[in-house]
């Protein structure tokens, strides 16, 4: 019943215009802000001008980050670290696998950049943005496709600029 009632939910929120996470303490994602690009010069010139650390090692995906993204794919998201074996294509041949592999990590006192593979039916990529405050998602939350693996903030910076308009071809599949 609650699964139910959950999936439910997941469904309708799917299909309004805007994921209102708000109830589990996660700010709402508006897709058409992220469809529009109306908040990729301010994503870029952040990622530019911020002094970031880098890492590969999933531990340090902030727990707020993880809930939301669970929250929005409707199941358990697990991510291996970089170079660690995931799912890559759609054979799944061991379910404790994850279908995911960190690329890199920029983590900030104020914001957190993830790129990551993606397997499973279809190999892709994304690139996450979120701005931080405690380690909880505080305000801005994007998320687009990349084309590329991308494993320094030169690369990130990179593909945002270059591939501005191809960045949401799979805005609903994290």
């Amino acid at each position: 019943m609650h699964k139910t009632l959950f999936l439910m939910t997941v469904i309708f929120l799917s299909c309004n215009g805007s994921k209102d996470l708000t109830d589990w303490g996660i700010p709402e994602i508006e897709e058409d802000r992220i469809l529009s690009n109306r908040d990729l010069k301010y994503i870029i010139e952040t990622i530019k001008t911020e002094k970031f650390k880098t890492y590969k090692q999933k531990q340090y995906i902030p727990k707020s980050v993880s809930k939301l993204l669970n929250i929005w794919y409707g199941d358990k998201v697990r991510f291996a670290s970089n170079g660690d074996e995931y799912r890559k294509g759609c054979v799944v041949t061991n379910r404790k696998i994850p279908s995911r592999e960190i690329t890199t990590i920029l983590k900030s006192e104020t914001y957190f950049v993830m790129t990551y593979n993606h397997g499973g039916r279809a190999f892709h990529r994304h690139i996450l943005f979120a701005e931080l405050v405690n380690d909880k998602i505080a305000k801005t939350i994007w998320i687009g496709n990349a084309f590329r693996t991308l494993e320094t903030k030169d690369d990130i910076i990179f593909e945002l600029e270059c591939e501005r308009n191809y960045l949401h071809t799979n805005i609903v599949c994290y």
